[in-house]
């Protein structure tokens, strides 16, 4: 049952229903068969065809509609009481059809005959009036300003277009007639091709612009016309109404068609990402639950009422913060003060499949605000990103102001991510980096092993010299012997100690595939699929094989080294009686020799350990080639990511372009902003005397890769080859002697690892440039008004993408003479595909936009209350509606008599 009109309703908005708005009864005496059929028959064939609503039209009276409206009770359908005439006009009059509200009865409907002067033979549809068309609307309006009058089978006979000509049909649609608002048609008259193109289709006569019309627009519909239950609904409207139908309801879609009626065959229901409530459990608005439309919303209030709160909880819960410092710090202000620690927000929303997930997330600093996500499904809780999981496009005036002013290009650039999956490509360079930077962890080894490989060889090499020096002062006849045979000793240790180097190596990569295992799809019913255990299996079998080759080099590398020991200790017997030779010869030489000897024995064990420690460093320095290749393949990924990821940027702006029907220009280079290459050349030129400009001419001549590139190579000829900085000098123009400078200030004061994250931690940046059309010129964002920047930026948010976009006072920005073209007419030609939530004091953002659920906020001091919640068919809704954003009838009326409309 309806509540009564001027109850205060707490609804859902507006949604699509199905109405057949011209149904007869046996009340009509051309009924087609009357033979057991009752009032309930009339309403079971309604609910039957899914219809929420029907009008009993009989001819020339109202005698079942209480009977129907009493049969309906309570079964979820809408009666309206009606009735359909034949008045005087065409050759043998024309038909009318009048539809009053729902809390009308027959008695009501007989009392407007009885004025019209119909007494007689009821259900008669030959009977007619001895009024016209616009005598019948003026005695309406008399009667009942309520009511409705609709023009039936226009095109048929006994139609007011089918069967009128001329002026008496001209005067019909006089203006000041405003119960007049709906034509009836056929779906064979909206679907005919060629009259569409002629524009005579009954939707095209009444759409406005002709004025043999008087320019009347007329909600334009199909219903059936039943004469038998089986005909209920063989032809019906959807209506775009509230939870609780009126009247009202039906005359707001007669009088904006384009939003609030589609055709049977024009209503295609799809999934948008939506936000459907938010509850706050402490603060200002603590214990409010706001709920919202997958369409558009339009929150109202009062200033302080909490209007731009709301927007900031949500914001909060959904973890899409403000990019700037400024507003980012005014955003955490909020949400510390007006929901408080340990204040939490419940927002609950619905992804593009319709899967429904409860986000909780409680204010608390020092945890990180921990966020809870609910699969309302099962209860289970998920762990995701809420922000990549489900992104939406939050604006205020400071953030448009914010991404205008940024020359850069970052903050436009992150604007038109927003409108395509770039997380894709963010996951992408994200993955390559940590690849990359474990590369970089074996690369500071490899150079580090480099640098002192090349310092063991000298210090090798003086150990050597000094030994041959000290052997050719040894006059010993066994000395030669007994030293090339030591000599051989030690080539044979050497060959153990690069076993042991090459067997720690394969080890560590053992210790790192000992806990690999084939990833699982965490889906149970996945997991069991024939074809993904196949697939674990294959994988399972191809990790096992890796794991037992690499055990069985260990196990040959053991082997190996065991037989290179066997050929040690084979040394060693014949090395014993030559060294035993050795002892006596020096021992017999006295002091000098012996001294020598030992001196020279010395110096030997520090060249077996400064041997050892450089194997080591040669078997990691000689990785270096086959790393460095993998970390050209990384950084070749790197860069065709970075492209990709500028191709659907391109992509983007092209679209914009396009969309905005020669408005805007949006391009973008690639590659243009070094803001960030700029930024770590500069931190690590402190302490040094480069110069800003220095950096400035590096950063902007130089790519990141190129820089690093050289001071690698500087670094691995061990700062010998001063030629290959030349990549450094050449497009800088700086001397090359600063550049050395700079090149040797950079490797003596920070470590491989801080030169080496240049090359992926500071990519150079593309950079979109949108321009506004002012004029015949196009302009940059930087040269337009704050209002000309919103619009550019409003254009782009509404011209594609399915995810919800939320807009704290849009108007706040606009000039008031583009509201229409720029936003509104966009927004209601959007609302059906996506989520706007608004909070604005514009009426016609609010109201010409047709805002399918209002919400309206009303506060104290400190707390804020949501007071109304619904659409603004209801007469409670449209009061409040018209307090805040006209400031009440009075003024609105003053307003319109001075506009002379």
């Amino acid at each position: 049952m309806n509540p009564k009109a001027d109850s205060p309703i707490l609804s859902g908005g507006l949604h699509f229903q199905k109405f057949d708005l011209h149904v007869h009864t046996p009340a009509s005496k051309d009924y087609s068969n009357k033979v057991n059929v009752l009032p309930g028959t009339v309403v079971d064939a309604a609910l039957a065809k899914g219809l929420a609503g029907i009008a009993v039209t009989d001819h020339q009276t109202g005698g079942w509609i209480d009977e129907v409206k009493k049969a309906a009770d309570g079964k979820g359908l809408v009666v309206f009481p009606g009735v359909e005439l034949l008045v005087t006009g065409g050759e043998e009059g024309v038909h009318t059809v009048i539809l009053f509200d729902i809390d009308k009865d027959s008695k009501h409907v007989d009392q407007f005959l009885n004025k019209l002067g119909i007494y007689d033979k009821r259900g008669e549809r030959t009977v007619a009036a001895d009024l016209t068309v616009g005598q019948v609307a003026d005695e309406l309006e008399k009667y009942d300003p309520s009511a409705l009058l609709v023009l039936p089978h226009c095109h048929s006979s006994k139609g007011v277009l089918g069967d009128m000509k001329g002026e008496t049909r001209v005067m019909i649609f006089d203006g000041r007639r405003k119960c007049l608002l709906g034509a009836e048609t056929s779906e064979a008259d909206f679907t005919n091709e060629q009259k569409g193109q002629k524009h005579k289709r009954v939707v095209d006569l009444l759409d406005g612009t002709d004025e043999n019309y008087h320019f009347r627009k007329l909600g334009v519909y199909c219903s059936s016309d039943a004469h038998s239950p089986t005909e209920i609904g063989c032809s019906f409207t959807y209506f775009k109404v509230d939870e609780y139908v009126t009247i009202e309801d039906i005359r707001q879609c007669l009088i904006d068609r384009d939003t609030r009626i589609r055709q049977s065959f024009e209503l295609h229901e799809t999934i948008n990402p939506r936000i459907d409530e938010i509850t706050i459990d402490s603060g200002f608005l603590a214990d409010q639950t706001l709920t919202f439309h997958e369409g558009l919303n339009s929150i109202l209030g009062a200033k302080g009422s909490g209007k731009s709160l709301a927007v900031e909880f949500l914001r909060f819960a959904l973890n899409q913060p403000p990019q700037s410092d400024e507003l980012l710090d005014d955003h955490n202000d909020k949400i510390e003060k007006c929901l408080l620690p340990h204040g939490s927000v419940t927002v609950t929303i619905t992804d593009e499949s319709g899967r429904q997930y409860v986000l909780v997330r409680t204010c608390n600093p020092t945890e990180g605000d921990p966020t809870v996500v609910l699969d309302a499904s099962d209860g289970m809780e998920k762990e995701v990103a809420v922000d990549e999981f489900f992104p939406v496009l939050f604006l205020s005036q400071g953030e448009i102001a914010k991404i205008a002013e940024d020359r850069t290009g970052a903050s436009q650039r992150g604007f038109i991510d927003k409108f395509f999956d770039f997380h894709r490509f963010q996951r992408l360079i994200e993955e390559l980096n940590r690849e990359l930077g474990s590369i970089d962890d074996r690369f500071v080894k490899v150079l580090q092993a480099h640098r002192e490989s090349v310092e063991l060889k000298k210090k090798l090499a003086t150990v050597k010299e000094e030994i041959a020096k000290l052997e050719r002062q040894i006059q010993n006849p066994v000395f030669n012997e007994f030293s090339k045979k030591e000599s051989v000793g030690r080539a044979i240790q050497a060959q153990t100690d690069f076993i042991d180097s090459v067997r720690e190596s394969l080890t560590n990569t053992q210790n790192e595939y000992a806990d690999l295992v084939a990833p699982s799809a965490g889906d149970s019913a996945v997991d069991a699929d024939p074809a993904v255990k196949r697939a674990v299996e294959r994988t399972t079998a191809t990790l096992n094989e890796i794991k037992n080759r690499i055990a069985t080099l260990i196990s040959s590398l053991d082997k190996e080294k065991g037989e290179v020991e066997k050929e040690y200790k084979s040394w060693e017997a014949l090395f014993k009686p030559v060294k035993q030779a050795y002892d006596q010869a020096v021992k017999a030489s006295g002091g000098t020799q012996i001294g020598l000897s030992e001196k020279r024995k010395q110096m030997l064990d520090e060249t077996a350990k400064i041997e050892t420690a450089l194997a080591k460093a040669q078997a990691t320095a000689n990785l270096a080639s086959s790393i460095s290749q993998r970390r050209r393949e990384v950084l070749n990924k790197l860069d065709e990511v970075r492209k990709a990821y500028f191709e659907e940027r391109k992509h983007r702006c092209d679209f914009f372009t396009m969309q905005s029907m020669g408005t805007l220009n949006v391009t973008i280079q690639q590659s243009e902003d070094k803001t960030t290459f700029k930024q770590a050349l500069l931190g690590l030129k402190r302490g040094s005397w480069l110069r800003s400009e220095d950096v400035e001419r590096i950063s902007q001549a130089v790519p990141p890769r190129t820089f690093v590139r050289s001071l690698l190579q500087y670094e691995w000829s061990l700062r010998e080859k001063t030629s290959l900085l030349d990549g450094i000098a050449e497009p800088t123009g700086m001397k090359f002697d600063t550049v050395q400078k700079l090149a040797d200030f950079l490797l003596d004061t920070y470590e491989y690892k801080d030169i080496l994250g240049l090359l992926y931690a500071s990519p150079a940046e593309d950079v979109p440039s949108i321009a506004y059309k002012v004029g015949d010129k196009f302009k940059p964002l930087s040269e337009l008004s704050v209002g000309q920047k919103a619009v550019a930026l409003l254009i782009i948010a509404l011209s594609d993408g399915g995810f919800p976009i939320i807009v704290d006072q849009p108007e706040d920005s606009l000039d008031l003479r583009t509201i229409w073209d720029d936003l509104c007419s966009k927004l209601r030609g959007a609302k059906d595909r996506r989520q706007f939530i608004f909070t604005t004091h514009n009426s016609s953002v609010a109201v010409a936009s047709d805002t399918d659920k209002f919400t309206i906020l009303q506060a104290t001091a400190d707390h804020g209350t949501v007071m109304f919640s619904g659409s603004m068919n209801r007469q409670d809704m449209k009061g409040e509606v018209i307090a805040y954003l006209e400031g009440g009838e009075n003024p609105y009326f003053l307003k319109r008599r001075k506009y002379n409309l």
